[in-house]
């Protein structure tokens, strides 16, 4: 599922969510071994853009992306020519710390329903309510990037008067 996380950063709370698959059931390969290994292989591609940018690791933050969204990631923020010059200047921008959201309702953990897969791509699908997130993704030269769009959005908060942002890193249908 997609656990919540608070961090808190110098007296302001973020909060920090971070994609963890559990309970997952997995279609796409009839080695038991092999299924194992792919859907570790898949945990790990979900996971990495977070990780990443919680590491503040700018090229590896866009290497976890197909190519097509790597190009469009940050636009909205930065006016940088390539992908990794945009998250650096978010990064800059944002001190230390990361929120996400996968959806147009951040703050709810989504469950993930299955994963599946066929050749090189993959779907994650995630559902609570009438809330339904699917995070593509493709298997590029062995690894596998996501490729449902994704980027970055200011996400601000007041503490004690003063305002306080960090740029909230997003994958699904946009920015909430």
């Amino acid at each position: 599922m997609i656990a919540v996380m608070f961090v808190k950063l110098g007296g302001l709370a973020l909060i920090v969510l971070a994609a963890v698959t559990a309970t997952v059931v997995l279609h796409g390969s009839t080695s038991s071994t092999s299924a194992t290994s792919e859907r570790r292989a898949i945990d790990r591609a979900v996971n990495a853009p977070f990780i990443d940018y919680e590491h503040r690791d700018a090229c590896a933050v866009c290497e976890d992306f197909t190519p097509a969204v790597a190009s469009r990631f940050g636009q909205n923020v930065s006016h940088a020519p390539t992908c990794k010059a945009r998250v650096v200047d978010a990064l800059r921008r944002s001190g230390r710390g990361l929120a996400y959201s996968s959806s147009k309702q951040p703050l709810t953990p989504l469950p993930v329903v299955e994963i599946r897969w066929r050749g090189k791509h993959a779907t994650i699908y995630f559902s609570r309510h009438s809330n339904h997130v699917d995070l593509r993704l493709e298997k590029i030269a062995g690894r596998w990037q996501i490729s449902t769009p994704a980027g970055l959005s200011p996400s601000c908060n007041y503490v004690g008067g003063h305002r306080s942002c960090i740029e909230a890193l997003w994958i699904g249908s946009g920015p909430a």
